[in-house]
């Protein structure tokens, strides 16, 4: 059912011939008016003349009908030629009329149609046979009132004449009336709507369709049986209006009143008399009639549902914008639609072209797959076709392509040879073709954008199988990327050859498929066993793909970061420098303010207090980094990208430390986009350049002081010395004191030592280590030109001891022992203590050690006591001398 529906609107679609599109065949006034005038004389004439020769009255009276046909197609212009029509069918067949009735009935058999006419126009009945309301509408507007007139007017004029009793108006009346409502819904359904429509599809079964009404009906004229009647050809009739709708309708309706009304009247005319056949007649009326509203109204179904059907099917086919042919492949000609000539650039024109007309409007290198389809009649029935060929457009240069599908059939008409038929469509798919073009060349330019990307794209189904990948740029793994297609991505053999990185790869994939999560981490990649090739890292990213053909697609991407992993490391090496230097480190932004300070420079800022973490918020004091510097510094800073020099740092208390700073201008382009500096602290640099001068100075007064007391150690011992040996020996041990002082204070930084030290350097050159002294007294602290006389001092009494008193024996012992009084003063016990075996050399001799005292000491006491000598002296001690702890014993 739907192949012969599509058939039909193809055949619509291509010719306007069927129902659905209204078709007037053109003719001009004169044919018109023939065709009029030729129906109209015809149908009342051979009525007027029937009833004249027999007696009677026709069932049918055409007339109505066809006067309402040629005036609905034809317009008001054929009003003539119907006018005449009628008046000479009256002058020829009803001679006992006058010519002024003539022209009475002619005028209302033409005025009713016409006005009716008009009048179903006036209130919107284009097309009767479009729907039920139409088809109503204009019978009850047109036909009914136009019937009525006619029959009103003939008898009134019957009457008038003298040849109609008043008496017989209501038999006569009502027959007349009867004919011509019979005429009208048969004669005029069957003459508009074949004219407009012409002939339908399957005529073969129309044929049949006719033959058995007619037989049927001829069976029941025959027979004349009581269980015959005329509704028994009812089926038949609605037959052929569900079949070929109005047309068909109309047909049979007046096929079965043809044989009737033939029948009819033979019997009046051979063995019924006239009441007889009046009676008969308006009840074969009343049948016609109330059979043929039926059918009509059936067909007028009928058409508005394939009417329906087809707007659909071209509403549907103009959105896809489809256009239809039919092709007959043994003529090698071929229908086309206007969207087709559209499409291919031909003449609008309703007259078929030759099929290879249509065939050189494609590529020639497109319709060689179409050329042995559709220029041979040797196709099998139900073959199918599709082709996509161009079409050059003149107008454009540019190519378009159209879309042919279509199907061969073989047709076997009723009367004649099987046709072979091809009937398809034609659609424009450029705007299609070039969008897949477009598509192609943007898959293509994804393509190589994804081959040339440094980084590996993959997309993976749900059960983690690769379905497609880039090759990425990893060649450092030695395989290629396409080989992971249709592999579970988590058994790959990458992971570091480890399966916990596969389970993250594997947690990461079902997560991102599972809940639309996305996970992104650094893994390691190697060989199985890390054998394969060097192992590196790949930053991965694995989330889901978004409108993915596949639900629960994935796509995983990686970048190779070794090397960013490695400056990483680099980074963070360098940051806990930064962090761990003392040094003030900074960035910052090219107008000098800071964007970074380091801990050591928050140390710096605050004079140690500050421990903030260098990501903490930079202080508000910190300076900015062109603070103290000159226009001149700047230039060369911003010119050389390099500047360093001395400069001062201000703290936030006010104080200004001296520091050493390097600052870096760092550039793109050459353009300086940040800054960074490194300053030192140079306040301790600073303090030992003065102490070192300090010191420098301070030597240069103390060797002047040396050299005098040399100068008078050598005179004094050369006036004590009885020979140049013993001169030497004297002169070269005291050098050795004094150098032994000298070496102690420049151990202590030319700070002041303590006493216990000075005894200490005087006596264990000349003990040595395995002698013991007794040495007892509070710490004090001597300043170094005290130090240094003391130190003399103690070498000449230590002198003495080994050289003459209880030293000069290992049984003899000493002891010294030291008090500190008041205003500084120092009291000093130096006691010898001889062996028993040992005799004490008391000679009162006054040499440099006794004269060095003499100098120095005061209230100098020398005794010869019974066990040794003792020496006792008071030293005053200068402001710069400092006594520390309480007194302590040493041994040495």
């Amino acid at each position: 059912m739907f192949a012969m529906d599509l058939a039909g609107f193809m055949d619509y679609r291509l010719t306007g011939n069927i129902l659905g599109e209204l078709h007037q065949r053109r003719l001009g006034l004169l044919p018109a008016n023939v065709v009029a005038f030729l129906f109209f004389f015809t149908a009342s004439g051979g009525v007027l003349y029937l009833s004249d020769r027999t007696d009677t009255f026709a069932p049918i009276w055409p007339a109505a009908g066809v006067a309402l046909a040629m005036i609905s197609l034809f317009g008001y212009r054929v009003v003539p030629s119907l006018f005449l029509a009628s008046l000479l069918a009256l002058r020829f067949f009803a001679g006992n009329l006058a010519l002024g009735e003539m022209l009475v009935i002619a005028a209302v058999d033409v005025a009713g149609p016409m006005a009716g006419v008009a009048a179903a126009r006036l209130i919107g009945v284009r097309d009767p046979f479009e729907r039920v309301s139409s088809l109503l509408l204009f019978l009850l507007v047109a036909g009914i009132p136009s019937a009525l007139a006619t029959v009103g007017t003939s008898l009134i004029v019957e009457t008038q004449n003298g040849h109609l009793p008043a008496d017989r108006w209501h038999d006569l009346g009502l027959v007349l009336l009867l004919g011509q409502l019979v005429g009208i819904v048969t004669i005029w359904p069957l003459l508009e709507s074949w004219w407009r429509y012409g002939v339908p599809q399957r005529p073969g079964l129309l044929v049949l369709i006719v033959a058995l009404i007619v037989s049927a009906t001829s069976v029941l004229l025959l027979t004349d049986s009581i269980y015959l009647r005329f509704i028994h050809v009812a089926p038949l009739i609605i037959w052929a209006s569900l079949a070929y709708d109005v047309r068909g309708a109309s047909l049979a309706v007046a096929l079965v009143g043809l044989l009737y009304s033939v029948n009819l009247i033979w019997q009046a005319d051979t063995v019924m008399g006239v009441d007889m056949v009046q009676g008969r007649t308006a009840f074969l009326q009343q049948q016609l009639f109330i059979v043929g509203a039926i059918a009509l109204v059936v067909g007028v179904i009928d058409y508005s549902r394939q009417k329906k059907q087809q707007d659909r099917l071209s509403l549907a086919a103009d959105a896809a914008g489809l256009g239809f042919f039919e092709a007959n492949l043994k003529t090698g000609v071929m229908l086309v639609d206007e969207r087709i000539r559209q499409v291919l650039d031909l003449p609008a024109s309703n007259q078929p072209i030759r099929i290879i007309s249509f065939l050189n409007q494609l590529n020639p290198d497109d319709a060689v797959a179409l050329r042995p389809i559709l220029l041979h009649d040797d196709q099998s029935d139900g073959t199918t076709f599709t082709v996509e060929p161009r079409i050059d457009d003149k107008a454009t240069a540019l190519p378009r392509w159209v879309s042919i599908n279509g199907r061969i059939a073989h047709e076997r008409r009723s009367m004649g040879a099987t046709r072979i038929m091809a009937r398809g469509s034609v659609r424009d798919i450029t705007e299609r073709k070039r969008v897949e073009r477009r598509v192609r060349q943007h898959e293509r330019l994804l393509r190589g954008i994804l081959d040339s990307l440094a980084a590996w794209v993959a997309v993976v189904g749900p059960d983690g199988t690769v379905v497609e990948t880039n090759e990425g740029d990893f060649v450092r793994t030695d395989r290629s990327m396409t080989g992971l297609l249709g592999t579970k991505i988590w058994n790959e053999t990458w992971w570091d050859g480890s399966a916990d990185a596969a389970s993250m790869v594997r947690e990461a994939v079902q997560a991102a498929t599972r809940d639309g999560e996305t996970s992104r981490f650094d893994i390691r990649m190697s060989g199985p066993d890390g054998q394969s090739f060097e192992a590196f890292w790949i930053d991965l990213q694995i989330a889901p793909l978004q409108g993915a053909p596949i639900t629960g697609s994935v796509v995983l991407s990686g970048i190779d970061i070794t090397s960013r992993r490695a400056a990483e490391k680099l980074s963070r090496s360098l940051g806990d420098i930064v962090d761990a230097t003392p040094d003030y480190v900074a960035f910052g932004t090219p107008d000098g303010s800071v964007s970074f300070l380091n801990p050591g420079g928050r140390r710096l800022l605050s004079e140690g207090r500050d421990r903030s973490d260098a990501h903490d918020p930079v202080p508000d004091e910190a300076p900015n980094l062109f603070a103290n510097l000159t226009d001149d510094q700047r230039d060369t800073l911003f010119t050389d990208g390099f500047w360093m020099g001395e400069n001062t740092l201000e703290l936030a208390n006010g104080r200004r430390i001296p520091v050493s700073q390097v600052l870096i201008a760092h550039k793109d382009d050459g353009v300086v986009t940040s800054l960074s500096t490194i300053m030192r602290d140079m306040t301790e640099q600073q303090r030992s350049v003065e102490r070192q001068s300090l010191l420098m100075r301070e030597l240069s007064h103390r060797v002047k002081n040396t050299l005098a007391v040399i100068q008078g150690m050598a005179r004094q011992t050369l006036r004590t010395a009885d020979s140049p040996q013993n001169f030497a020996d004297s002169f070269m041990g005291r050098i050795a004191s004094l150098s032994a002082s000298h070496a102690l204070l420049t151990e202590r930084d030319w700070s002041a030592p303590s006493l216990r030290e000075v005894i200490h350097s005087q006596l264990r050159p000349l003990l040595g280590a395995d002698r013991s002294i007794e040495i007892s007294g509070p710490v004090v602290l001597l300043p170094a030109e005290t130090a240094t006389q003391f130190g003399l001092v103690i070498h000449e009494l230590g002198t003495n001891a080994i050289k003459h008193g209880a030293l000069a024996s290992d049984e003899g012992a000493l002891s010294i022992t030291w008090t500190m009084g008041d205003r500084r003063r120092l009291h000093f016990v130096w006691k010898e203590k001889h062996s028993p075996s040992q005799s004490c050399d008391e000679s009162d001799t006054t040499g440099f050690g006794t004269r060095l005292l003499q100098m120095t000491a005061i209230g100098l006491e020398r005794r010869f006591e019974a066990d040794g000598l003792r020496v006792i002296f008071d030293l005053e001690l200068p402001d710069s001398a400092e006594r520390l702890v309480d007194p302590a014993t040493s041994r040495q």
